[in-house]
């Protein structure tokens, strides 16, 4: 519809009822300053569907009291686009409802009042179902109307290339809580029991175990750590793990952050999120990095082009991490990296950087004759 129609639609005013709660108060706490009393509701919102356009009336707490029928703004949702009128100013406005506000008549109590709003709730269940957002506030499924308007050409983009990601595979998990994360093997001071936390079940040691020394579960033959139930009771820990898989136009390699908590030698909770992607072409040739947080200044976390920055630390980059290792013979059969070492470092439950491996041994193939002959810190140094 065009801007021209879009005014023309019936202009919706204030109800008695929104005047009512205008004459509402309340106070305002404020750092290191006296408290406030200001309005109860500094934003008032109105919603009304006219075929397939949602128009949300904007009004203000200062310009209600001051005898105002009409909305400071008016914002159209129609066609997987939004046009904002304002009223005031007599011209369309670019901004998202974020950054609507009228601050030039606004007093010190309306300012305090700032982010609180008054609606009916049949507007609310309007706006949340044309907007069909996950977030059920207005200014939030409004705000992710908007946004998507504006940034859905690169997101769209994003989203083609991560429907292409395959699932993860049924025994990723189990190998995680198996393997990827470290071993512990709990044990009373001088008694020569233990409970393994990777199979679970207690064992028989040969040997008095000491504190914080490594050696093999009798069980399951996995590498563990002794702690005593008296010294460590609970602890949780953080660590990392990878998988490579076979896409339609290459391969993806996936960083997961994983997270355990463990107690009196149990694994209470372990949990698992994915944080970083990397794309290769069909010749193992870097393509593009995704990582998983907060898209732009947006209030979505999404899959977004490029690492993550932050302030203080720059790009927030994958970690030396564990790889899972059962689906590499497939994968590499009759690529590149089929005769890398990639599979056999792989087995060793190493911690290293996939993406400097893949790298390293597309150029150089004597670091599959260092990982075969068994330097394997000799391998982890050139990778690093």
């Amino acid at each position: 519809m065009r801007k021209k129609e879009l005014l023309a639609l019936p202009l919706m005013k204030v109800t008695e009822e929104m005047r009512q709660a205008a004459g509402e108060t309340r106070k305002y706490e404020r750092w290191r300053m006296p408290d406030i009393l200001g309005p109860k509701y500094q934003k008032y919102f109105r919603a009304r569907k006219t075929g397939n356009v949602l128009e949300i009336a904007v009004f203000e707490w200062g310009r209600i009291q001051a005898g105002d029928d009409e909305p400071i703004f008016r914002i159209f949702l129609h066609d997987g686009k939004y046009n904002t009128w304002d009223a005031y100013k007599q011209k369309w406005r670019t901004a998202s409802i974020e950054h609507l506000y009228d601050s030039e008549y606004q007093t010190r109590a309306e300012r305090a009042a700032h982010g609180t709003y008054w609606y009916k709730e049949r507007d609310r269940q309007l706006i949340v179902k044309f907007t069909k957002s996950k977030h059920q506030d207005i200014p939030s499924a409004v705000l992710e109307w908007q946004q998507y308007e504006k940034n859905r050409g690169e997101t769209e983009i994003i989203d083609a290339a991560m429907s292409l990601v395959p699932e993860i595979p049924k025994s990723f998990a189990k190998w995680v809580e198996t393997d990827a994360l470290p071993q512990y093997m709990y044990y009373e001071s001088g008694r020569k029991i233990g409970l393994c936390t990777s199979c679970g079940k207690y064992h028989e040691l040969k040997e008095p175990p000491k504190y914080g020394e490594t050696g093999i579960c009798p069980g399951c033959k996995r590498k563990v750590q002794y702690k005593t139930y008296k010294k460590c009771p609970r602890f949780q820990e953080r660590a990392y793990a990878s998988l490579i898989q076979k896409t339609p136009d290459g391969y993806v390699l996936r960083h997961f952050c994983l997270w355990q908590d463990i107690k009196k030698g149990k694994r209470k909770d372990v949990s698992i999120w994915e944080q970083i992607r990397i794309t290769y072409d069909k010749h193992w040739q870097k393509k593009l990095v995704y990582s998983y947080h907060r898209y732009k200044q947006t209030n979505t976390i999404r899959w977004c082009n490029s690492y993550q920055g932050s302030y203080w630390s720059g790009y927030k980059e994958e970690k030396r991490s564990a790889l899972y290792p059962r689906n590499l013979k497939r994968i590499l059969k009759g690529t590149e990296l089929e005769y890398s070492g990639l599979r056999e470092f792989a087995c060793t439950g190493i911690e290293f950087y996939q993406q400097n491996f893949i790298d390293i041994a597309r150029r150089f193939v004597g670091l599959e004759k260092l990982i075969k002959v068994g330097f394997l810190r000799l391998a982890q140094d050139c990778i690093s």
